[in-house]
């Protein structure tokens, strides 16, 4: 029993674009204000070089309103194009999603 949660990563497998790579991540018994990131790219660049390694552990302060448009707020405005952010309840694994879109409005669920 207990909560866990699961994120994947996938990454093209060669530069012709044939192959896929697929890296699961699970978490066991989630602990409350702390979560993981993925995020597409490193650093800057032209063209912006990939996500490189494993989803970064991040500290998950504020509601999900205040958090999510935290991190929205943070991606260089040139480079981002969309962000999705789920809260767990740890208590009733009750979901609350956010999503931010570049060209829509942000869209909440």
């Amino acid at each position: 029993g207990g909560l866990r949660y699961r994120l994947s990563i996938l990454k093209s497998g060669d530069a012709e674009g044939k192959s896929t790579q697929r890296f699961f991540y699970e978490y066991d018994a989630p602990r409350a204000g702390e979560g993981h990131l993925i995020h597409t790219y490193l650093g800057d660049g032209d063209p912006l070089p990939p996500f490189e390694g494993e989803p970064v552990r991040v500290a998950v302060e504020g509601d999900i309103d205040a958090f999510s448009h935290a991190l929205w707020d943070s991606l260089n405005e040139e480079n981002r194009v969309s962000l999705f952010v789920r809260f767990i309840s740890l208590r009733t694994g009750l979901t609350e999603t956010r999503i931010f879109n570049e060209r829509l409005c942000a869209k909440n669920t």
